[in-house]
């Protein structure tokens, strides 16, 4: 009787690690389905919600003013630079941020180069506006923009007191810019003299002011 008992048991076991295993088997080709499914432009990363909320799964970006993301169930959504704080590529490390461009009267995406108390940002609008462009108006004038956007526009943004400021590419300008919002930092007042104090070292300067 114990015998029969304790046969049965074991019978019983093994039949439940067969079809757990069986389920697993079975279930594999399905998840890998699912992920060959996840077209090649979109990359893995996040969103950053207005509210602080986080939300993981894959990001399609080629624009200033919106994403595509993917959520984990394969669900796809567009959001726009303006109902969203950011959002992040984990795959290349990058992130980009929200702001809203007044003169523009619309939101963009910006990317961090820089993080600390005196972040810089990247605007990708401004570094395509650099090339010359031939207008309508006939080649010497496009090539003028062009040679006037890649002088005095900048691609670099910073941000303080709450509000998104363009870094001058003119040499005087930035200078003066930097001075005028960042005269009290120890590393510009050191080098505020010196030839290293322009806008082709930008980064640079930045990465100093903002120590690890």
């Amino acid at each position: 009787m114990n015998a029969t008992k304790y046969t049965f048991n074991v019978s019983q076991t093994l039949t439940r690690i067969f079809i757990i295993l069986l389920s697993i088997c079975l279930s594999a080709p399905i998840f890998a389905q699912k992920e060959k499914k996840i077209p090649s432009r979109f990359k893995k990363g996040f969103i950053v919600k207005q509210t602080g909320d986080t939300l993981f799964g894959h990001v399609n970006y080629n624009d200033i003013l919106y994403i595509r993301f993917m959520d984990q169930n394969g669900k796809k959504k567009t959001y726009t630079a303006a109902k969203i704080r950011g959002f992040g590529d984990l795959e290349q490390s990058r992130f980009m941020e929200s702001h809203f461009m007044a003169h523009k009267d619309a939101s963009y995406f910006f990317e961090r180069v820089v993080s600390g108390k005196y972040p810089l940002l990247f605007s990708f609008e401004n570094a395509s506006s650099q090339a010359p462009a031939i207008g309508v108006s006939g080649l010497l004038v496009g090539v003028m923009d062009g040679l006037i956007s890649s002088k005095y526009i900048s691609p670099f943004y910073f941000v303080k007191d709450g509000q998104l400021r363009v870094l001058p590419a003119n040499a005087d300008r930035f200078q003066a810019t930097m001075l005028e919002h960042f005269s009290e930092v120890d590393y510009i007042i050191a080098i505020k003299d010196s030839p290293e104090f322009k806008f082709n070292n930008v980064v640079s300067i930045f990465q100093y002011m903002n120590p690890r």
